[in-house]
């Protein structure tokens, strides 16, 4: 079963911007609907730059697992599955991407996790931790923000 166009409105209630879930096809179908989900409902408050972004980073994963081969089902994602994403974007990142966009990549992945683990709790595996800074030299300073609970 095919997922539809994500498609969001602007302020006026115009058609604003769209984004093809077809992109993600690298993702298993399970992982692909729930990050879609969790897309299209965090997606729903962002600025049209933050969303290009954070579509961006979901790409950036679905090259990763394909990369990866060892997640089949969104049950796969687990704290070592992270582990080896924050590996790869590290070797994958660092010669062709502007300083800390490796960084930014995961930051803008971790608040839909964070969703998928509040909205489909058996959806992920039950042991992820989702790591605050696994870039050392990053937001050092920075404590990790309270986000209200958005409840689908």
């Amino acid at each position: 079963m095919p997922i539809d166009t994500i498609g969001f409105v602007d302020a006026w209630g115009k058609p604003g911007q769209r984004f093809d879930p077809g992109q993600l096809s690298a993702l298993p179908a399970d992982l692909r609907r729930l990050l879609v989900d969790a897309f299209r409902e965090y997606g729903a408050g962002q600025r049209p730059a933050t969303r290009r972004t954070t579509w961006g980073a979901l790409r950036r994963f679905a090259r990763f697992v394909a990369a990866d081969g060892m997640i089949e089902a969104a049950g796969d994602v687990d704290t070592a599955a992270l582990g080896r994403y924050v590996l790869w974007l590290k070797k994958e990142g660092a010669p062709r991407a502007a300083r800390g966009a490796h960084a930014v990549a995961f930051d803008v992945l971790r608040p839909l996790l964070m969703w998928c683990q509040r909205n489909r709790p058996d959806a992920l595996a039950r042991d992820l931790e989702i790591p605050w800074n696994p870039f050392p030299g990053r937001r050092t300073h920075q404590q990790p923000r309270r986000c209200p609970i958005r409840e689908v």
